[in-house]
C-alpha cells in the first residue's frame, strides 16, 4: 500500500487516466449519475490516492484549495475503488486528505459536500452539518464542515 498526492500538472498521464477512470467508475457506472466529472477544477487540486503493490487506485480524494468551491479548502471526489470496500481504505483516504489539508492550508476549516447517507461517517472525522439537504444530480448531499 502506497500513499500518494500530487499537483494536477505533475500527474503522468497514465496517472490521470487511472484517476479518471476510477472517479467514472464509481461516480457514473456504479452510482448511475449523469454528470460531468471533468468539472473544471481537477486542474487546481492536489490528488490524493492510496494504491496497492500493482499501482492500481484502492481510494481517492482531491483537495481543493480555499476559494474555488469554498471559502474554505474543500476535500472532493472522495471513493474506494469497489474490490477494497469494507477494508478500511475509505477511512485512511479521508484521514490522509484532512492530514494534507491541515499541511497546505493550516488557516482554513474544511467543507464538503457530502452524499446524505454518510453523514454519519464525516461526523465520526469531526465534520458537522451547516446546510439542509440539497439534491445534486439526483443524488441528496448536504454541506459539511470541521470547526
Amino acid at each position: 500500500m502506497k500513499y500518494n498526492i500530487q499537483q494536477f500538472d505533475a500527474l503522468s498521464t497514465s496517472a490521470l487516466y487511472n484517476i479518471l477512470q476510477v472517479r467514472s467508475q464509481v461516480f457514473v457506472v456504479e452510482q448511475h449519475c449523469v454528470y460531468a466529472d471533468a468539472d473544471g477544477i481537477d486542474n487546481q487540486c492536489h490528488h490524493l490516492s492510496i494504491t496497492n503493490t500493482n499501482a492500481h487506485i484502492m481510494a481517492y480524494a482531491r483537495l481543493i484549495p480555499p476559494s474555488v468551491v469554498y471559502t474554505e479548502c474543500s476535500i472532493g471526489r472522495v471513493l474506494t475503488s469497489q474490490a477494497y470496500r469494507q477494508l478500511g481504505y475509505g477511512k485512511l483516504i479521508v484521514k490522509y486528505a484532512m492530514e494534507q489539508c491541515k499541511i497546505l492550508y493550516p488557516q482554513h476549516h474544511i467543507k464538503i459536500g457530502a452524499q446524505l447517507y454518510l453523514q454519519a461517517f464525516y461526523q465520526s472525522f469531526g465534520f458537522v452539518t451547516c446546510s439542509q439537504v440539497y439534491d445534486e444530480d439526483g443524488i441528496e448531499h448536504i454541506k459539511m464542515v470541521t470547526t
